[in-house]
């Protein structure tokens, strides 16, 4: 690993990693990760925070918690964290709060400056609000750090139905189209993205949703011949309030799968659809149409709404194939599906839409199958034909996906201390 180096304008060159131990080995990683793994943010953020400990860097996450009130601030996590450290500051509740967390970033400041002071190397944001990361980018480079973006979508418009959201739509084209490129690298999680903040020469680090569990071990026999196969889907975009402030409509389309179901049951495939996050009466209020679709499919479709975390990974393992499909669109094809990434490392086959930085990592017959979902009728009957495949194809596919490592984030180590050493020294 690179030392300290000084340049020939006699400046330290902040942007070369400094061994372990040395004035400057501290990575502070802020988003709002709701930890140990409340939402997506926090389950990739720790994973890519493994990369950057185990490339020798003492890595600080900090994150939100609904726990805390504004009188707590800032406190440790307890949690099982890798060797991490782990803050949390209060979620912001109020319009007072959230502006303060919107333009502001002093809360961060306080536990770098408290505790961490003279150490940090570089200063890592997770899809953060774009004024307080400029501030933030600034402080960084006050301190001698380098300042870097993640950028994991291409946000929507909301619809202007509250002050949070024209606060967002204000923000979000602010934050992409300005604030990222005024920082000192990016890590994003698609091609798309890659090509967007790369063209003017910045240095981009693309991680797809990667994960820091250990594979799991065999397990989740696929289904004998002759018995339902085990579908999987878990979401929580089908709840009415989240739909209602979008203008796209649901990002993920299990109406589509639903209605692709019910065309393959009548082509007679055999098949339980365990669905997660998404309670019965929600999907209803977002489709109602399709209540007599679901009465047909009967016990075939089961809700279950939110579980625990546990509980859904050892479903999603023990199912012959997860299932999701997407409507194509910029915000799509832009981020990378957390379900494709976790599918295939916990070892299940996955059946989806061709989309986005997705295609580069599935493979059909080996990572499962693509499917159209354009047209109900092809989209059954495409699904039908791969519910009839046999216990032994599936079970290949379950071995394939396990043992891939595709999604474990020590396949990305090289990388990411590549992208480490191209980071200029900050720009005042």
């Amino acid at each position: 690993m690179p030392v300290t180096a000084v340049a020939e304008d006699g400046f330290t060159d902040s942007g070369f990693a400094p061994l372990p131990g040395g004035p400057a080995d501290t990575i502070l990683y802020a988003g709002a990760f709701e930890f140990p793994d409340l939402n997506a943010a926090a389950q990739r953020a720790v994973a890519n925070a493994s990369i950057f400990r185990d490339l020798g860097y003492r890595v600080v996450l900090i994150g939100l918690s609904r726990q805390l009130g504004e009188e707590d601030g800032p406190r440790r996590a307890t949690f099982d964290n890798g060797g991490m450290d782990c803050w949390e500051l209060p979620y912001p509740a109020g319009r007072v709060a959230w502006l303060r967390r919107i333009v502001s970033g002093a809360e961060v400041l306080a536990i770098a400056d408290a505790h961490y002071a003279g150490r940090m190397a570089a200063l890592i944001l997770y899809d953060y609000p774009g004024v307080a990361q400029e501030r933030l980018r600034r402080a960084a480079h006050a301190r001698g750090a380098v300042a870097i973006g993640e950028a994991t979508e291409w946000y929507s418009v909301s619809r202007m139905r509250s002050v949070a959201a024209v606060a967002r739509n204000i923000d979000r084209p602010l934050r992409m189209r300005w604030a990222n490129h005024r920082m000192d690298g990016m890590i994003v999680a698609s091609e798309f993205l890659r090509d967007f903040y790369g063209r003017r020469g910045q240095p981009v680090l693309e991680l797809p949703t990667l994960l820091a569990d250990p594979p799991v071990e065999a397990e989740g026999e696929a289904t004998p011949d002759g018995k339902p196969k085990r579908l999987f889907f878990a979401g929580s975009g089908f709840d009415p309030r989240t739909v209602a402030e979008s203008r796209e409509g649901p990002k993920d389309r299990l109406d589509k799968v639903v209605e692709a179901l019910g065309v393959a049951q009548g082509l007679g495939a055999e098949f339980v659809l365990d669905v997660y996050g998404v309670e019965r009466s929600d999907y209803l209020a977002v489709m109602p149409l399709h209540a007599p679709l679901l009465e047909t499919l009967g016990d075939r479709i089961r809700f279950h709404g939110r579980q625990p975390r546990a509980l859904v990974r050892a479903r999603l393992a023990a199912s012959d194939y997860s299932i999701f499909l997407r409507k194509k669109s910029i915000v799509s094809v832009a981020g990378f599906p957390t379900k494709f990434g976790e599918s295939i490392h916990f070892g299940t086959p996955v059946i989806t839409n061709a989309l986005g930085s997705l295609m580069r990592y599935h493979t059909e017959g080996r990572t499962g199958w693509y499917i159209d979902y354009g047209d109900s009728v092809s989209a059954g009957g495409r699904l039908a034909a791969i519910l009839r495949g046999s216990q032994v194809e599936v079970s290949a596919m379950k071995t394939h996906c396990r043992t891939s490592g595709l999604f474990h984030y020590a396949r990305y180590l090289s990388i990411a201390e590549a992208f480490m050493a191209k980071i200029s020294r900050p720009r005042y």
